[in-house]
């Protein structure tokens, strides 16, 4: 009976031998876990054959994209020992991504085949990805139909009153600077990878150009100081006021007040 017993324990050795342990999913979500928390010497452990300027180049990689934190939530396991997983940067560009870990077999355990293409599916030796910040566009200020007063075209009276709107509520007139993400090839830029974000909402307006432009009109020519008020006769609403003043030749002043009914 004890000779019986023999081969088996030594088959039972040799099985358990060159069994791989874990799995790649295991081996992905601890490496994605030390991603995150920007542990590279636990990352350089879980890779088959990680390069000399491993942490280097992971570290650039977050400075490039101005990204202040990082996050990796493993995905999809398939077929070929490859696990996906969602990227969220978080910094100057707020970034979302999908990525792939390929993983391979070393030493009887699951190791992540690192190449470029680890960090970015885009990437290759020598290839980068870039945030570049431009300056937004002045925030749009539209009339009650729609047309843009942010030009020198508008009558003076619009021109005032969008600056003093500019005063009142310099929040809503802040230009944001607008991004988008580029690859490199070097220095030389290959292609956008991520479109620049949208600006500001326009601010839309009850202003009637129709109205500010006939009130111009009617005080053209006019070499004394004068005012002219638009009253709607049905319910007593009052538009801005067109004001031009002695020996003026510039653009009509305005100013605006709350439209009241008129009472029966």
């Amino acid at each position: 009976m004890a000779a019986l017993l023999i081969p088996a324990l030594v088959a039972g050795g040799v099985i358990w031998a060159l069994r791989v342990e874990g799995s790649p999913e295991e081996t992905a979500g601890r490496y994605l876990a030390a991603w995150s928390a920007q542990d590279y010497a636990a990352m350089r452990a879980l890779v088959a054959e990680p390069p000399a300027d491993f942490e280097r180049v992971h570290r650039r990689f977050l400075t490039d994209l101005k990204a202040t934190r990082a996050a990796f939530r493993p995905g999809e396991a398939s077929d070929d020992d490859a696990v996906t997983f969602k990227a969220a940067l978080t910094g100057a560009r707020n970034w979302e991504y999908d990525g792939e870990l390929r993983l391979v077999e070393r030493d009887r355990t699951w190791k992540v085949a690192w190449t470029p293409a680890t960090l970015h599916p885009l990437l290759k030796e020598g290839m980068s990805l870039k945030v570049v910040a431009q300056k937004g566009d002045p925030v749009r200020v539209l009339a009650a139909d729609g047309s843009d007063l942010n030009n020198a075209s508008a009558p003076g009276s619009v021109q005032q009153l969008v600056e003093g709107m500019k005063q009142t509520f310099p929040d809503r007139f802040e230009e944001l600077s607008r991004t988008r993400i580029d690859l490199y090839k070097g220095g030389e830029r290959v292609r956008t990878v991520a479109e620049q974000q949208a600006g500001k909402e326009p601010i839309q307006t009850t202003i009637d150009l129709k109205v500010h432009r006939a009130g111009a009109e009617a005080l053209e020519g006019t070499d004394k100081p004068a005012s002219l008020v638009a009253l709607r006769a049905s319910t007593g609403r009052s538009w801005p006021r067109s004001t031009r003043r002695a020996g003026s030749t510039g653009h009509c002043s305005a100013s605006t007040r709350r439209g009241r009914r008129s009472r029966s």
